[in-house]
C-alpha cells in the first residue's frame, strides 16, 4: 500500500484512529492476531499456548505497536 493511499493512515495505526477519531478497541486490526490464534486452537491446528510474532518494515511497525497493546498470548 502506498503512503499516498487514503487508507495508509488507518492501516499504519492498526485501525485505532479513523478520521482523527479514536475507534472502539474491538475494531482494531491488532485484534485479528488473537482471533486467528484462538481459531487455530479451536480447530485443533495447534496446542501451543503462546506464539511468536515478527514483521519487517511496515509489518515490524505493526508488530511493535501490537506488542505494546494486546499481547496476552505472545511468547517473550
Amino acid at each position: 500500500m502506498s503512503h499516498n493511499s487514503p487508507e495508509a493512515p488507518i492501516t499504519q495505526k492498526g485501525g485505532m484512529y479513523i478520521n482523527d477519531q479514536f475507534t472502539d478497541s474491538t475494531k482494531w486490526a491488532y485484534n485479528m492476531i488473537e482471533e486467528i490464534f484462538s481459531y487455530l486452537i479451536d480447530k485443533g491446528a495447534t496446542s501451543e499456548k503462546t506464539y511468536g510474532i515478527y514483521g519487517f518494515s511496515g509489518g515490524g511497525q505493526f508488530v511493535h505497536r501490537y506488542q505494546f497493546l494486546l499481547t496476552q498470548n505472545v511468547h517473550r
